[in-house]
Parts: structure tokens; C-alpha cells; sequence
């Protein structure tokens, strides 16, 4: 669903839309190599994330699950808004190796896009810890 949404709130125009649908893959001050349309494409992702993420309902949900999950909260509130609450079989267990060359916001942007590579799921919110349990 959340592709779906980017797409509808890109408008017509076919670079926004392109741009908007690969924001989560542009990283950091790369989105400046794009074309014109493309980049305002990359920085509507941004800024509907920045929304949607600073959304009151989101908050309360991210307090609700961090009750049993801490600091996984934003990522199991991402699973289940990205879900739309259907049952989803995902690892109980993942074990990804991070370079110790990278910095915490790297490391965190590489572990982001390792967990959506593995489940298919889009997640942002958490912080880069040695041993990630959800479960």
C-alpha cells in the first residue's frame, strides 16, 4: 500500500512519480545526481515519509507497540501498516553482518535496507543494535 499512496500523491507527471517510487533507495545527498522532475520526485518521498512518520496516529502506535517490542516499535508499526493487519509469516530471526566501517546513520540506512531485501517490507525507525529479537 505505501507504494500505492506514493504513486497517487506524485500527480501526473511520470519523472515525479518515478522519483517518488524510488526515494527509498536514494540515499543521503545522492537524490542531487538526479534529473530535475526525479528530484522533486526523491524529496516528495521524503517529505511524505517525514509526514506520515511525525503523524500523531503513528506516534501512538509506535508508544503502543513499544511496550512489548522498546525500540522495535517503528519497525513492527511499519510491518503492520504496511500489512494492513493481515497475518504475514516473517523470520524470527535475522543476522545481518554491517561493516564496521560504516557510521551509526549508515549502519542503520544498510540494516533499513537489509530487513526490506529479506521480508519484502519497507522499515525505518530503529536503532542499529548488535542483536535485533523482535520476538
Amino acid at each position: 500500500m505505501n507504494v500505492l499512496a506514493h504513486i497517487y500523491l506524485s500527480g501526473d507527471s511520470d519523472k515525479i512519480i518515478i522519483g517518488n517510487y524510488i526515494g527509498d533507495y536514494v540515499k543521503g545527498r545522492d537524490y542531487l545526481n538526479y534529473p530535475d522532475l526525479v528530484r522533486k520526485g526523491i524529496i516528495l518521498h521524503r517529505n511524505i515519509d517525514g509526514f506520515t512518520d511525525r503523524h500523531p496516529v503513528v506516534h501512538r502506535s509506535k508508544i503502543f507497540f513499544s511496550k512489548k517490542y522498546h525500540k522495535y516499535s517503528g519497525v513492527i508499526t511499519d510491518i503492520i501498516y504496511d500489512t494492513d493487519g493481515e497475518e504475514v509469516e516473517l523470520p524470527k530471526v535475522l543476522s545481518i553482518e554491517v561493516s564496521d566501517d560504516l557510521d551509526d546513520y549508515e549502519k542503520d540506512e544498510f540494516i533499513s535496507d537489509e530487513i526490506s531485501n529479506i521480508t519484502g517490507f519497507c522499515h525505518k525507525g530503529f536503532t542499529t543494535s548488535p542483536e535485533i529479537n523482535l520476538i
